[in-house]
């Protein structure tokens, strides 16, 4: 390869598209911290996809560099403070001095190169990253720091280019640094505003004097000191953790923290990725320092407090520094000798504390009434940690073509410091982390306390239906002509992510299922092809006979395989003459719950449109749902000796339908409903209006109780399946997929189910509810499937009735791509949904007109004998009457 050759030319000065003020603005105090005196740049990698994928070369402009020019003049119209000049004034305060004929410096240059011969700055030294980072020629270092923002742009022969950010810290922090950009790149793509508008409103974080300060985590006598430092020489380097690792760090901490704390002391923790890779790293930097063993060191994690207990709260579109420090102060010795989970601890204290309202205005009036006393830059005692992993740095930042595939920090000014270590997200093209056909780990994973129900174990079954759009105006041209390839292409990309999905579940001898997982793992995948079009079936929707969805199922005729082990997922792909198809999906509900699943398939259509990772990534940290033996279980609900019976159960024999409600029958139901209680409570309005859900669910429960005509002494049990995922503390990750349902159940006997008004009964649904939903219910009823068997079995003979809301788990929304559009979604009367205990509702299919505005499906399995009573009271419902 020919030596590296860069062509610069000369600066230029980007002005914003449109007159902006002239004007002098204050910053806040977290601006004017000393230590945000410093650039802060960045290298965002573009490949070029004129040669590859479906744009076509029209669509790409011959120069992006134009592009990216124009569209941050459009976005400085906006972001105009960043055209300014930054100014100390008297007072030490910085200011910036805004005028509309001042720009952003802004520099082209051209490589003799592919950007593939740097492997688009992954994995190559650190070093080649500062060629193509925002530096001005002929310019000290505090004549740079007056720019508030450069640019510089470096355009490859493959047509590829690197786009070199500069900012002053001063300005903005990295939350805003982030919209700044996508900014950019929305114009870029053509859009005439940004979707987030900016707010400047640094008054919102400006300090008081305070007469007691926090005081300092350091002093300079106390500090530990290297026999390497200080140095004028730094090697900047770039280490890469995969998932798997992280995983088993966090295990082991887990383990060790659970082995080295008193029994009566025992608490649930939860410990993060972050805070378990922070730990790991402060003290093998410390190691690697040598740093002096009764010394002390400082980790100092960086907090964004954007959403976190400011009254009010910042609004979306500010931009400035929103960031303060969380401290863990150690001595070398402490840290060297602790149980590394004991300094994961630390972290996670500091960071609570860091959280609080009081911690976060303390820290701004700190700034505000003193002087940093301590200074322990260069020393190797303090090291500065923040996480740029969901700044969003990698997303969504794609325009014309060319497609964003890394961006990193460039080892100048603020990050070239040995007080600084930074975690970013992996590229978009590391074929050993993430990307095509990949490698994935042998491993044996746990599963939670939730996942472990004895009634989880059975597959489900759900049929996706797609209509094929070739006659209906769709490009030809833009239809695989067999998109069974394209479905089993993007599932092996999806499973990359997803890969404890190919594994096998397998029951240990302490009773406990859990997956074991190796890189040749494969999911059963079953091709089929029809004799008929989808409309003769009416798509699945309509049809009387619920047998033929069965046929379009999937089901192998054992689901084990050769050693007796479970697969947590197959598939079935049946394609139509029309061209049309259905997904027959059977996933082990001891792996995925509803929501997870359709995380899952999102996932897959996501990678079958072209995109090259899914936008949620997949959680498994099942670590967190895990109970504890408790002195005080739930009691059980029901005991076999009280359960209802039916004179038509057991039987091996039901039948399965589906009844389509209305939304104006659930309207009259429900205002029905709120009439009889006000009524029946001599008063005029209610608190708390019962919800379609709580109204249809308490008419179901008592039509198939007089169905199955149970007998009235026995009492019979509503189980509703309640998601769990936003009401704990913490919260459940964005893309955990594991089970997070817990029950709230409602046991009546038969005859008040029968006599009481329907009203109350919808009241006793809506405050079971409201009980599930807290904390304590949620935790109690973890700790009690830990504790104690089930000690009753009404399974199969009528007196439990559970029900499961589909409608919001999105199984019907955003999955349509290539022309192949989802009409239609459903339950298969298999294994599990062919119980009688079960009641789905789901969202009506797209293709019926008359079941928008609310309306519901409902598919339930009953004797035959019981069927004619039950469809009479759904036609009942439909005729109910306006009040």
């Amino acid at each position: 390869m020919a030596p590296l050759n860069i062509h610069m030319k000369d600066v230029v000065f980007v002005t914003p598209s449109k007159a902006t003020p002239s004007s002098i603005l204050s910053l806040s105090t977290l601006d004017n911290i000393p230590d945000h005196n410093s650039l802060c740049q960045t290298i965002h990698v573009y490949k070029s996809s004129k040669n590859h994928g479906a744009y076509t070369n029209d669509q790409i402009a011959p120069n992006p560099i134009n592009v990216i020019r124009e569209a941050l003049s459009k976005a400085l119209f906006y972001y105009y403070p960043l055209a300014g000049r930054l100014v100390k004034h008297v007072d030490g305060k910085f200011r910036v001095h805004c005028n509309p004929n001042i720009g952003v410096p802004f520099v082209e240059a051209i490589a003799n190169c592919n950007l593939s011969s740097f492997h688009y700055l992954d994995g190559s030294d650190t070093q080649v990253a500062k060629l193509f980072a925002f530096d001005l020629p002929s310019q000290d270092e505090e004549s740079v720091k007056q720019y508030p923002l450069g640019f510089k742009v470096t355009k490859f022969l493959c047509g590829g280019f690197v786009l070199g950010m500069a900012v002053s810290h001063v300005v903005i922090d990295g939350c805003g640094a982030s919209q700044f950009l996508r900014a950019i790149i929305e114009f870029a793509s053509g859009r005439n505003e940004p979707s987030v508008k900016p707010v400047w409103e640094r008054e919102r974080l400006i300090g008081s004097f305070t007469s007691t300060p926090l005081p300092s985590p350091m002093d300079g006598p106390s500090v530990a000191s290297s026999p390497y430092l200080p140095s004028k020489t730094l090697v900047h380097e770039c280490f890469k953790v995969d998932d798997d690792n992280i995983r088993r760090l966090k295990m082991s901490l887990i383990k060790e923290f659970d082995n080295n704390i008193v029994e009566t002391t025992k608490e649930n923790i939860i410990i993060t990725s972050f805070e378990s890779l922070a730990a790991y790293v402060w003290r093998s930097r410390v190691r690697a320092l040598k740093l002096s063993y009764d010394g002390k060191t400082m980790l100092s994690v960086i907090v964004g407090i954007r959403r976190h207990l400011l009254d009010p709260p910042l609004p979306e579109g500010y931009y400035g520094n929103a960031i303060v420090d969380a401290n863990v102060v150690l001595k070398v010795k402490e840290l060297n000798e602790k149980p590394l989970s004991q300094v994961v601890k630390h972290i996670k204290e500091s960071k609570k504390v860091a959280f609080t309202k009081e911690y976060i205005r303390n820290s701004i009036n700190t700034f505000e009434s003193t002087v940093e006393d301590f200074d322990v830059e260069g020393s190797g005692a303090f090291m500065s940690l923040t996480d740029w992993k969901h700044l969003g740095f990698l997303e969504k930042l794609d325009f014309r073509g060319n497609v964003l595939v890394n961006a990193l920090p460039a080892p100048c000014n603020m990050f070239g410091s040995v007080g600084l270590c930074i975690f970013a997200p992996l590229s978009n093209i590391d074929s050993s982390m993430k990307g095509g056909v990949r490698s994935t780990p042998s491993s044996i994973l746990s599963l939670s306390t939730l996942d472990q129900r004895p009634d989880l174990n059975m597959l489900w079954h759900i049929i996706q239906v797609y209509k094929s759009q070739k006659h209906d105006g769709y490009p030809n041209d833009q239809i695989d002509p067999n998109p069974i390839n394209v479905i089993k292409k993007s599932l092996s990309m999806a499973l990359f992510y997803y890969y404890p999905l190919a594994g096998k579940i397998v029951k240990h001898d302490d009773g406990k299922f859990r997956v074991h997982c190796n890189s040749n793992d494969r999911v059963p995948f079953i091709e089929a092809i029809a004799n008929c079009n989808l409309s003769s079936l009416h798509y699945l929707d309509g049809i009387d006979d619920m047998e033929i969805a069965k046929q379009l199922a999937f089901e192998l005729p054992s689901q084990d395989d050769e050693s007796g082990h479970h697969y947590p997922l197959g598939f079935k792909v049946t394609k139509f003459l029309c061209g049309g198809f259905t997904i027959g999906i059977g996933v082990s509900h001891v792996v995925c719950d509803g929501f997870g699943v359709s995380q899952f398939l999102h996932a897959i259509i996501e990678l079958a449109r072209g995109r090259n990772e899914p936008s949620i990534k997949p959680v498994w940290e099942r670590e967190r749902l895990m109970g504890s033996i408790t002195e005080m279980p739930l009691p059980s609900p029901i005991d076999d000796a009280s359960a209802a019976v039916s004179p038509y159960l057991p039987t091996t024999t039901l039948v399965h339908e589906c009844f389509k409600v209305d939304g104006e029958s659930i309207r009259r139901l429900k205002m029905r409903l709120i009439k009889e209680y006000t009524s029946h409570n001599n008063i005029k309005t209610m608190k708390e209006i019962f919800t379609n859900f709580e109204s249809l669910t308490a008419y179901i429960w008592r039509s198939r109780a007089r169905a199955l005509k149970l007998n009235h002494d026995g009492k019979t049990m509503l189980g509703i399946l309640v998601g769990a995922r936003r009401h704990l503390d913490p919260p459940l990750p964005e893309g955990y997929y594991g089970n997070a349902i817990v029950d709230a159940n409602v046991v009546l006997s038969v005859k008040e189910l029968m006599e009481k008004p329907l009203s109350q009964v919808v009241k006793h649904i809506k405050e079971i509810k409201k009980v599930a939903f807290t904390r304590n219910y949620i935790t109690d009823s973890i700790n009690t499937l830990v504790t104690k068997e089930q000690d009753f079995n009404v399974d199969g003979i009528g007196a439990y009735f559970n029900v499961t809301d589909w409608k919001h788990l999105g199984f019907l929304e955003n999955m349509d791509f290539g022309g192949n559009v989802l009409v239609n979604s459903l339950p298969a009367p298999c294994n599990m949904f062919a119980a009688v205990d079960l009641c789905i509702f789901a969202p009506p299919s797209k293709l019926d007109s008359s079941m928008k505005d609310e309306g519901v499906r409902v598919f339930v399995s009953l004797p035959n004998a019981a069927m004619p009573k039950f469809r009479e009271e759904m036609e009942a419902l439909s005729l109910l009457n306006n009040i």
